[in-house]
């Protein structure tokens, strides 16, 4: 199954980093994305939202993210509760596009890195592809 997810929406953000994400693409064993919501929801925490075009407040404490996320041959989105406490109200919707297997074969993966760094100056990438975005927490 061949498809395209447009947005992902979360209705509460986590306070704390227990809640983990995980994306696995076109059945690849390691994830696409792997990391805690707190992080991906980032922009809810002081409350103002910052809206952009990635990325727009749509509740008191939720958001919805507009990552273009294609995959080819099918697309799991887990979330994990690494804490020891249970995690009320937590609900995550995504809406996704079929498409044609054509469609989504070229086009390029989303991929994220979670990396707690001990400055703003810590973060080394390599290989190919674009930086889309980067979370700086102090």
């Amino acid at each position: 199954v061949a498809g395209i997810v447009e947005w992902i929406e979360i209705a509460k953000r986590p306070a704390t980093e227990d809640l983990w994400l995980e994306f696995h693409v076109d059945g690849e064993p390691i994830p696409a994305i792997l990391a805690p919501a707190r992080a991906l929801f980032a922009p809810v925490r002081d409350g103002q939202g910052h809206p952009s075009y990635v990325f727009l407040p749509n509740r008191p404490d939720g958001a919805t993210l507009r990552w273009a996320v294609p995959f080819h041959r099918g697309l799991s989105i887990t979330a994990h509760n690494r804490g020891k406490a249970v995690l009320e109200d937590v609900a995550l919707l995504a809406c996704v596009h079929p498409a044609e297997p054509s469609v989504t074969e070229g086009m390029m993966r989303l991929r994220g890195a979670y990396h707690r760094g001990t400055s703003a100056t810590d973060l080394h990438l390599t290989g190919r592809g674009r930086l889309v975005s980067r979370v700086c927490e102090q």
